[in-house]
């Protein structure tokens, strides 16, 4: 019954429940007072969030458990009393105001002026013929960390640096070489992840890269325990070493090295309609030249050139992208001279001949989503085995296309984005924020060939 925000962090409950396996809980003989409500998977089992691992979920409202009083609110507001309770399974109560003649102090609601007036009826109802009860909803999420730090170095190429950290790193990171080099030596090429969490570094000189040791020192923003942005500072040491079997094996592996190499669909294997040919390499590209690379069409075994473009990939280095108009159910044949890649490392490659096929239209399935009730900015994840396969995003109601699928099975997301962001983000305790809410598509989808399977979903939050 104490309802300052930093309770659950310092105080040990006035009483406590425990779940069952599915989330269902009670806290029974509970005195007429207001409560701050909260749920903890407690990872040191001392009924504190103390831990920035633990999982929290907690009322958005102080919560007012008097049962006389709930019980006059049912009656004063035309509902049937305990003599006729079954009609009250799923009612929602009236959210309680404070009795008359007094207002929550500021001390009461932990300076936040919440009560449960306002509260909404989805979370505080009355769903069983018990009127001495109260029926709340918690949503447990784990925080987003708030600590910067470096939790992965490696080298696993001889060519390739690569620092992960714990959270999306800021435009003030650096790192310099150890011991210096000269100023304005650009000797490695950088690059980040979409998700600015995992910085790679490419080191253009051979008289680095064939160095066995390499030390960085590296700087980045972080926040103090005073919540104040400061600057920390590690040193990381960078090691590779030849994995050698005998002399021969590894001067094969290192001449091996020595060369651009490519991989794209396998010969023979088969394109999807509505995909671009994914072309990779084992170093950054830097340039193509289109005049060395063919793409043919093959009706009835006569090669027609087909139009093509050659995309870098924008989330890549060593990614690049054939795209064309591919016909259904028909044969392709890429061919790349050497020379058409030109690599950071002005490595040669040799000349990639594959044909292909592409997949009939007739083997897809397709999915045709109406939608209702769409209150704000929703990210629909079509996911297949708990991997995102396709997303949308919509405001509004309709109907909503997810086409070219693979016979498959899928599940359907639905992420409520209110601060559109364009990604579900958890909840903050001390901020007062929930996560976002999230719902999904009562049944799963088992997508057929040639099949256009129809879905309905009214979204309820």
């Amino acid at each position: 019954n104490d309802l300052r925000d930093s309770v659950p962090m310092t105080e040990i409950p006035l009483y406590v429940g425990r779940s069952d396996e599915k989330g269902n809980f009670s806290v029974n003989n509970l005195r007429p007072d207001l409560y701050k409500v909260f749920a903890l998977k407690d990872g040191n089992y001392n009924l504190l969030y103390d831990l920035p691992t633990e999982v929290i979920g907690f009322l958005d409202t102080a919560l007012r458990v008097d049962a006389e009083f709930a019980r006059s609110i049912l009656v004063s507001s035309g509902k049937p009393d305990s003599a006729e309770t079954d009609s009250l399974v799923g009612d929602p109560i009236t959210a309680v105001p404070p009795p008359p003649g007094r207002d929550l102090t500021e001390e009461e609601t932990g300076g936040t002026g919440a009560d449960t007036t306002g509260l909404s009826a989805d979370t505080l109802f009355q769903e069983g013929p018990d009127l001495n009860s109260i029926y709340i909803d918690l949503v447990l999420f784990t925080e987003a960390s708030k600590i910067q730090y470096i939790t992965d170095s490696r080298r696993d190429d001889r060519r390739r640096m690569e620092i992960t950290f714990s959270l999306p790193v800021t435009d003030s990171f650096s790192y310099r070489k150890v011991p210096d080099a000269p100023e304005n030596d650009s000797w490695l090429l950088e690059h980040l992840s979409s998700g600015r969490d995992t910085l790679t570094l490419w080191i253009r000189d051979s008289s680095d890269y064939k160095k066995d040791t390499l030390i960085l020192q590296v700087s980045y923003t972080v926040r103090d325990t005073a919540g104040i942005f400061v600057t920390a500072t590690d040193t990381l040491q960078f090691t590779y070493r030849e994995r050698r079997t005998g002399r021969e094996r590894g001067k094969a592996k290192e001449a091996a090295e020595e060369k651009l190499e490519i991989s794209t669909i396998r010969s023979r294997g088969q394109q999807h309609l509505n995909s671009d040919l994914a072309l990779n390499f084992n170093f950054p590209l830097t340039a193509f030249n289109d005049s060395l690379i063919s793409l043919f069409y093959i009706p009835d075994s006569v090669e027609v050139p087909e139009p093509f473009r050659i995309l870098p990939d924008s989330m890549s280095l060593t990614r690049a992208w054939i795209s064309a108009n591919w016909k259904s159910a028909s044969k392709y044949r890429l061919f790349m001279l050497p020379g058409a890649i030109a690599n950071l490392y002005n490595l040669p490659h040799d000349t990639l001949d594959v044909s292909f096929t592409t997949r009939d239209i007739e083997y897809y399935g397709q999915i045709n989503l109406n939608l209702d009730s769409v209150r704000n900015r929703v990210i629909i994840q079509l996911m297949n085995r708990e991997q995102v396969h396709l997303a949308r995003v919509v405001e509004s109601d309709g109907m909503v296309v997810f086409s070219y699928l693979t016979p498959q099975e899928y599940t359907i997301k639905f992420i409520h984005d209110m601060n559109g962001n364009g990604k579900w983000d958890t909840g903050d305790y001390l901020k007062h924020l929930q996560p976002e809410p999230v719902e999904f598509l009562g049944t799963s989808i088992m997508v057929r060939s040639n099949w256009e399977h129809e879905e309905s979903m009214r979204l309820e939050k």
